[in-house]
């Protein structure tokens, strides 16, 4: 039991910082590349072990556990000393070169991703269609929605896909809803939560006239809430807990 408060203790530590904790227990920020140096470290690691192995490939999954990354992290890093001879700093990622290139780099000017940023900015949960046509719009610039999407995944150190985030209504503290809370609120108290093994919520309607997903914002990795119509009755939800029953007897 206090393995598992000092896990949460430790997530929600993280979480106020904008940050995760990943299965090998280790800190790390949503969508932002890892360092230089950081990547050094594991090359060196992947080297020792591939030594140790007589020149064979090492174990990756050993080696993600023990740099505390993914595997996929361990096999970008050995791809890049393999066709590169060393590992790439995130700066010769993103450029390439010294030329001008990268996603969007050729197709959009520093106006045009001004533009863009500013239309996530007014909305986060905006398709990419809706960044084409915009931009077309406030700039003439005719791009293929798939660039923009690109230029949102891999023209920064943040990584902008799109995140599931909470919905909140336009008014959640008006009168009615708070009394809507304190009702809840008081159907949890009048159960014993140490009988209480699962809980989930399902939304019973209009999940479908909202887009459940926003995008990480490309400059700070924070994952900005949904604004919704502030009519409740479009997010009516069933919650539902599963006890332990004391009358059984124990496995």
């Amino acid at each position: 039991m206090s393995g598992t408060v000092s896990t949460v203790a430790e997530g929600t530590l993280a979480a106020q910082e904008g940050h995760s904790i990943n299965a090998h227990n280790r800190v790390y920020k949503n969508g932002a590349a890892l360092s230089h140096a950081e990547k050094i470290t594991i090359g060196i690691e992947y080297q020792k072990a591939k030594a140790e192995a007589n020149g064979g490939e090492p174990n990756i999954v050993a080696l993600s556990r023990a740099c505390k990354v993914s595997e996929s992290t361990v096999r970008k890093i050995r791809d890049e000393i393999r066709d590169n001879g060393r590992v790439l700093s995130p700066e010769e990622i993103r450029n390439g070169n010294k030329d001008i290139v990268g996603p969007g780099s050729r197709a959009l000017s520093a106006v045009d991703e001004a533009v863009l940023y500013v239309l996530y900015l007014i909305d986060p949960s905006r398709s990419l269609s809706s960044y084409r046509m915009y931009l077309y719009h406030l700039t003439g610039t005719i791009v293929d929605a798939s660039t923009i999407g690109k230029w949102f995944n891999h023209a920064f150190p943040i990584k902008g896909s799109m995140r599931k985030s909470c919905l909140i209504p336009y008014d959640k503290l008006k009168p009615r809803n708070i009394l809507r809370a304190i009702d809840y609120i008081k159907t949890i108290a009048m159960m014993d939560r140490s009988r209480i093994k699962f809980g989930d919520e399902k939304h019973l309607k209009g999940a479908e006239l909202y887009c459940r997903k926003t995008r990480r914002n490309i400059l700070t990795g924070e994952v900005p809430p949904i604004l919704t119509t502030p009519d409740f009755r479009n997010t009516y939800s069933i919650i539902g807990f599963c006890g332990i029953d004391v009358r059984t007897t124990p496995m």
